[in-house]
């Protein structure tokens, strides 16, 4: 990477300022210190976070233009939902955007963003929800999970959805069976490389009903060099809709996601999804962040 890179660490999608989140590296100088796909990469992997975000450019004009690349220690994806709203909260914190709109240039396309009051929310492309998955695969998936299929929702059958990262969407019907799942990380990764998914986002509902204040999720993408996630903005976004196709949230409505509870320090995570008046409008993902490290050096 030819000398030290500067960097922060910010935990997106915080319980409040002093607790809980998913750690994202920011890379404000993206383009000029890795300007490279193989700098990009090997930046993220000696980092270790689940995602390190490049700023590659913010145009001056208004309303601003935030040009975005995300990067796992394994590979480059599409959009990171925690890494976004680590990333604009620390660019706000730097006074390199101010409160308000603007837009987001990714790699699966433009979308809004909104600042302020201490939050962040990115707008989410419009929800792709496939068909129910096959036997064979919820098969497959359950065994992976270490779960039998009488623990999956009737409301809702396990099937792929996105809004910019491809997941399997499953719905328990208790959070006993979401804390116990016994996971063969291997099985999900073969699994998701056989239909093409990052991975498998699992959320319970008892009888159809939030739990307590929000729905509590586990999200495993081992594919991609993650075991499991402790807050996902986009694959809580896909769940979100899946579900409102399915007639189980409701359109218009905003719903808080709890995540990481089974996982240690920073976690757990709370991540807010609004949903648009319907399936055409999408929805918005966004929550808290906080600034764990203002600015570090990687040799």
């Amino acid at each position: 990477m030819g000398g030290a890179t500067k960097f922060s660490r910010v935990d997106g999608f915080s319980v409040g300022a002093d607790t809980g989140g998913n750690p994202a590296g920011v890379v404000l100088s993206g383009l000029s210190s890795c300007p490279t796909p193989e700098a990009r990469l090997s930046m993220a992997k000696a980092l270790n976070y689940s995602e390190t975000v490049f700023v590659d450019e913010i145009t001056p004009a208004s309303p601003r233009r935030v040009t975005l690349r995300y990067y796992t220690p394994t590979e480059e994806v599409d959009v990171c939902g925690h890494a976004t709203v680590a990333c604009l909260g620390l660019l706000l914190e730097r006074g390199l955007i101010e409160e308000g709109e603007g837009v987001l240039n990714l790699l699966c396309g433009d979308c809004r963003y909104k600042v302020g009051g201490g939050s962040c929310f990115m707008q989410q492309i419009p929800v792709v929800v496939d068909e129910p998955l096959g036997g064979d695969v919820v098969a497959k998936l359950c065994k992976a999970l270490g779960i039998g299929v009488e623990e999956l929702s009737e409301s809702f059958s396990p099937r792929v959805a996105s809004t910019g990262l491809r997941d399997i969407c499953v719905l328990l019907t208790t959070t006993s069976a979401l804390r116990g799942l016994k996971v063969d990380f291997s099985a999900v990764k073969a699994l998701s490389e056989e239909i093409d998914v990052v991975g498998v986002h699992v959320g319970a509902m008892e009888a159809g009903k939030m739990i307590d204040d929000g729905i509590p999720v586990r999200n495993f993408a081992p594919k991609c060099g993650i075991d499991e996630e402790s807050a996902t903005g986009t694959s809580n976004c896909a769940m979100a809709c899946a579900l409102a196709v399915e007639g189980v949230l409701t359109w218009g409505e905003e719903y808080t996601f709890l995540q990481g509870e089974k996982m240690a320090e920073p976690s757990p995570s709370r991540i807010t999804v609004r949903m648009g008046k319907d399936r055409d409008e999408g929805a918005w993902v966004g929550g808290n962040y906080r600034v764990v490290i203002d600015e570090g050096e990687l040799l």
